[in-house]
């Protein structure tokens, strides 16, 4: 679950809604994938700046916007402090737009409810984009304010393990049958 800002005081919202997109600025990096990581992006970011700042939020945003969100998750556009502007699934990988006239940075997205949910008990963060998915109280109340239906969580399957994991098809059996039995390996 993630928290977006659509550009300053939500310019963007309505443009968002129009194209099936999220976006955000930036744009003097380019392609975002070709940063290996957030240090080489606030580096690339202090170059452009006048301001004397590490630039860690900047590029968190923007290193998490291009290598850690992923189709499937969850975006609730925010603006301001005090409003929500609804939601949407996200449906693609990242790609840099070089021919929008800014806010080339994008991913599409599946609106699926747009309208003003105010927040009432603590003012929202106010970086760019943020990843609320660590706290679970939170997104349960923002669930159910908004109405979000379904889950961004999809299941981890066998198939997803054996993947991932570096052991064969075996081994996993013989651990999840340890874990059945008792849940201490």
């Amino acid at each position: 679950y993630w928290l977006l800002a659509p550009g300053e005081r939500a310019r963007k919202w309505d443009e968002w809604m129009e194209q099936d997109i999220a976006s955000i600025g930036w744009d003097h990096l380019c392609d975002l994938t070709v940063y290996n990581d957030k240090a080489e992006i606030a580096e690339s970011l202090r170059k452009h700046s006048d301001l004397d700042s590490a630039m860690t939020n900047d590029a968190l945003a923007c290193y998490e916007f291009a290598h850690v969100m992923k189709p499937g998750d969850i975006i609730i556009p925010k603006k301001g402090q005090w409003s929500y502007l609804g939601y949407g699934i996200i449906t693609s990988e990242y790609s840099f737009d070089d021919d929008r006239n800014e806010y080339k940075n994008i991913r599409k997205v599946n609106w699926k409810k747009k309208g003003v949910y105010e927040e009432t008990q603590a003012p929202i963060v106010t970086k760019t984009l943020t990843d609320i998915t660590k706290y679970p109280e939170y997104v349960a109340r923002l669930i159910k304010l908004i109405g979000i239906e379904g889950s961004a969580v999809q299941p981890f399957t066998k198939q997803d393990a054996l993947r991932e994991l570096f052991i064969n098809e075996e081994e996993y059996d013989t651990i999840v049958d340890l874990l059945e039995y008792k849940k201490n390996l």
